[in-house]
This record gives C-alpha cells, sequence and structure tokens, in this order.
C-alpha cells in the first residue's frame, strides 16, 4: 500500500515576506554588533587617503626647485598651502622643501626656512644635514640659536633630534639621546623629544612592545621619561591599535610622575586631531579621564595645539576648551598656558 504525500505549495508572496524579514534582522543584527563609541575605537592611524602626502605635490615642489631654485620652493609650499592650515600634509611639505633646502644651500638654509607648518621646513633640512655624519651637530645649533622667532629655537632643537635619530637609522635609541646631551645646557630636551617623535613614526614595529605600551619611556631613565611620554600615545595608537581611551588607562598606570604628566599632554594633543577640532567632542573626550588632574592636562595641551598649530579660529577654539576646566584655579592656569604659546608661536 502506497501513501501519497500531498506537497503544499507555498505561495510567492509568502516567500517574499519571510525573505524581507530575514533581511531586515540580520542588517539590524550587523549594525548593532559594529556600532560602538568614536570616542573609544578611533586611533590616530586612521587617517584618510586625502591627509596623508600626495606624490604629485611633492613632485610640483620639486619641479619648482629644479626649474628655479630650492627657496623658491619653499616659497611656493608657503602660498600653497598656507591658507590650509588644517591640512595635516602641509608639514610633511615644509619637511620636504626644507631637505631640498638643505642639498642646495647646506645650513645657510636655515636662514631661508620659516616658522610656517610647525617649523616643518627646520626639521626636514636638520633631517638631511645628519645622514652622513654627526659633524653638523654644534654648527646646527649655533644656527638654532639665530632664529629670532621667541619659540624657534626649541623647535628647531627638536628638528635636530630627528636629525640624529635618522643618522642611528632609527634604531639605536640610547646613541641618539646621549648625543643629544652633548649639546649646550638647556637644549638637550627639546631634541630628546624630536628623537622619540622620530622613532614614533620611523622606527620598526618589533622596536615596541604590545604587552607593555609605556615601552620605552618606562626603561630609559628619569631624564628622559618627559620627552619620552609625550611621544608615547602616538605609539600606543598608531603603533599597538590602542584607542583613546585604552591609551590614556595606560597612561594612568606610568609610576614616573613626569612620565605620566607627559602622556597626558599628549593625550590632550590627541584629543585634537581625533575629534577633527571639535571643540565639544574634544572636551568630551577629555572628560572620560577619571581624574581632574589628567583631564586638565588633557584641555591645557589641546587648547594650546590649536595656538601652536595656528589652526582655524584657534583665537575662540582655544579659550573655549579651556573654560571647560571645572576648577576655576586649572582655568587660570590653562589661560596663562594660552598667553605663553601665544607669545612664544604667534608674537602676541
Amino acid at each position: 500500500m502506497s501513501i501519497k504525500i500531498h506537497k503544499r505549495k507555498i505561495p510567492l508572496f509568502a516567500l517574499l515576506l519571510i525573505l524581507i524579514i530575514v533581511v531586515i534582522f540580520g542588517l539590524k543584527y550587523l549594525s548593532s554588533s559594529k556600532k560602538v563609541s568614536p570616542v573609544s575605537t578611533q586611533s590616530v592611524s586612521e587617517k584618510k587617503t586625502d591627509e596623508l602626502p600626495d606624490q604629485k605635490n611633492i613632485d610640483a615642489i620639486k619641479k619648482v626647485a629644479t626649474t628655479q631654485s630650492a627657496m623658491e620652493a619653499w616659497q611656493y609650499v608657503i602660498n600653497t598651502y598656507s591658507k590650509d592650515t588644517a591640512n595635516d600634509s602641509a608639514h610633511e611639505y615644509a619637511h620636504f622643501a626644507g631637505k631640498l633646502l638643505f642639498e642646495a644651500e647646506g645650513l645657510n638654509g636655515m636662514t631661508i626656512c620659516t616658522p610656517e607648518f610647525a617649523f616643518g621646513c627646520y626639521h626636514g633640512l636638520l633631517d638631511q644635514a645628519f645622514q652622513k655624519d654627526l659633524s653638523a651637530l654644534s654648527p646646527a645649533e649655533k644656527a638654532c640659536a639665530q632664529i629670532r622667532n621667541a619659540g624657534g629655537y626649541s623647535s628647531c632643537i627638536h628638528g635636530i633630534g630627528h636629525g640624529i635619530a635618522s643618522y642611528f637609522k632609527v634604531k639605536e635609541l640610547t646613541s641618539s639621546l646621549k648625543t643629544c646631551d652633548k649639546l649646550p645646557k638647556g637644549a638637550p630636551q627639546y631634541c630628546y623629544d624630536g628623537v622619540f617623535m622620530e622613532f614614533s613614526r620611523e622606527a620598526l614595529d618589533s622596536f615596541y612592545r604590545p604587552d607593555n605600551p609605556l615601552y620605552p619611556c618606562d626603561s630609559v631613565g628619569t631624564k628622559y621619561s618627559y620627552a619620552c611620554g609625550r611621544n608615547q600615545p602616538t605609539v600606543m595608537m598608531s603603533r599597538l591599535n590602542k584607542n583613546f581611551k585604552e591609551s590614556a588607562e595606560a597612561c594612568a598606570k606610568a609610576k614616573d610622575p613626569d612620565l605620566k604628566t607627559a602622556c597626558f599632554v599628549a593625550i590632550g594633543f590627541q584629543a585634537v586631531y581625533l575629534s577633527k577640532q571639535n571643540v565639544p567632542d574634544l572636551i568630551s573626550m577629555c572628560n572620560i579621564l577619571n581624574d581632574k588632574n589628567f583631564q586638565y592636562q588633557c584641555l591645557s595641551a589641546a587648547a594650546g595645539e590649536f595656538i601652536f598649530q595656528n589652526m582655524p579660529d584657534w583665537q575662540t577654539k582655544s579659550p573655549r576648551v579651556c573654560q571647560a576646566n571645572t576648577d576655576k584655579k586649572q582655568q587660570d592656569l590653562c589661560s596663562s598656558h594660552l598667553q605663553e604659546i601665544q607669545k612664544l608661536y604667534r608674537g602676541q
């Protein structure tokens, strides 16, 4: 005896309805599983392609230097990018122009460089000056001392630090720092800062330790820890893939007080860029820190960075950031800091 099984056909509209429901719930699940706060996940390594140096622009600068002169190439960079102060690549173009100036003029090119784009021209020139040897160390320091801009000397010595680290192939940290120690009293600290910044940008990934986000700052000694701390959040975010909050938590674990302070100052620098210079977002980022002193370091450094980088509307944005300090004394200290930065770098 055979049993016939009657297959019931599912209407076409019912199939379509089931498919739509599956798709809707699937999309809802995917979006909810990826929905995270930009404050806690964004890293400084996540730059848009159009923010990176463009080879076409580099070639244009080189063409001016070849057909006219290195001095005209630097003037071309100033004329082309001075109105676009929010362009992160402008500093890199200034670096390249400084390199061309050294190739054409040697250290005499220092008299042609000017402070635009966070002293990028000086940095590029000095980086090139130490490619073959360190014989330019003393002459370069003396040339830095001739810069009339109030904040020029420290920024110029910072450039020497970049050059020294490059000479040692961004591998020999101790040798680089000890070379900075040969500079006159008062200069080494700025040089250390340049060394650590160059390492943060160019050292091999294997130099850093994912299991210790404070390395090498927690092992270089107190003498160098402050300069190291000023650059370590960049390492944490761009090399170790830590987000803003995780980097701040790592800074809080530092035992050296100078390292801890510098680390939170640098957290403030990063907040400016991660917030895309949006003041309310920047303030919210600094306010997630669980200590008022950490919040102050973050807000004060961020307010000063607007001025130092000559960012659009810094005249109103910087004071607003300072006012976000809930403690009146810290508000006043932040305002005093802004006055000092303006005096050094904006001539006011």
